[in-house]
């Protein structure tokens, strides 16, 4: 009997060199991503004669179709933590509303009480690792004004996304000591453009929350080593400056973020 088995691939890409008419090439890109899921090497000089393009071109083809798939399988992977952190909170929702049905008979003291939770409440948190000991403090975005201009503006590309100000200026809060909101804002409308119309887009306190953003900074950075500055561009966990080319994984990479140690260069 034959088996059968199914690819899930990138196929905004596909169909936006469709829309391009060049769908010659995303024939080439389904076959390219097909041999990588088969583990099926072949060489420049077979695909040049498959695709009927000469070996230059064939480079260039495979470096953007290389790139597409890793902001593919990023997205998925931060698409599965967007997921659970959704149905962390839906988890703790469904505790919260069974702790309010049960009414308590007595008034003894218990360990829990020390943390203000029930014997359920601490399961479930304990369950999801949600701490319960911290409280966001209330935002203000009234008083920023480079914010609002900047939302004003995204609800021109994103308004049927972009969701409410107050949610998302309390997500921009928790990262605003590293992340300016252009910076923020310029990833965002790259996050739109390149899902465009698809169901699968979130809004843009959801966008911070789940670092959906780190697909989508911009590549040209400076990054401190030391008493140095090293200046490249980020791509692929890998940083390549004029010389070299650095390994620099997404831990480390978020590690400098969030320690202003990398800096955005010719941002406008």
């Amino acid at each position: 009997m034959m088996q059968q088995y199914y690819i899930n691939l990138p196929a905004n890409y596909v169909n936006k060199l469709k829309q391009s008419r060049k769908r010659e090439k995303a024939r080439a890109f389904m076959e390219y991503f097909s041999d990588m899921h088969d583990d099926e090497v072949n060489s420049i000089s077979f695909y040049a004669e498959s695709w009927g393009k000469n070996r230059g071109s064939v480079q260039r083809w495979i470096v953007e179709f290389k790139d597409e798939i890793s902001k593919f399988f990023t997205f998925w992977e931060l698409k599965n933590k967007q997921h659970y952190s959704s149905v962390k909170k839906q988890m703790q929702h469904q505790c919260n509303t069974n702790e309010i049905k049960k009414t308590p008979e007595s008034t003894t003291s218990t360990e829990f009480e020390k943390t203000n939770a029930t014997p359920m409440q601490h399961q479930c948190n304990q369950d999801f690792n949600i701490n319960t000991t911290t409280k966001t403090q209330n935002s203000n975005h009234a008083n920023d004004g480079e914010f609002n201009i900047i939302y004003s503006e995204l609800r021109f590309i994103a308004k049927r996304w972009l969701g409410g100000k107050d949610n998302a200026y309390k997500s921009y809060e928790r990262v605003k000591g590293y992340l300016n909101i252009k910076i923020v804002a310029k990833a965002y409308k790259a996050y739109v453009s390149d899902l465009k119309d698809s169901e699968n887009i979130v809004g843009l306190s959801t966008f911070i929350d789940n670092e959906l953003y780190l697909v989508y900074l911009p590549q040209n950075i400076k990054v401190k080593s030391g008493e140095d500055e090293i200046t490249g561009i980020y791509a692929n966990e890998v940083l390549t400056t004029s010389e070299k080319a650095f390994k620099f994984s997404v831990s480390k990479y978020l590690e400098k973020l969030r320690s202003n140690e990398i800096t955005f260069v010719d941002v406008a």
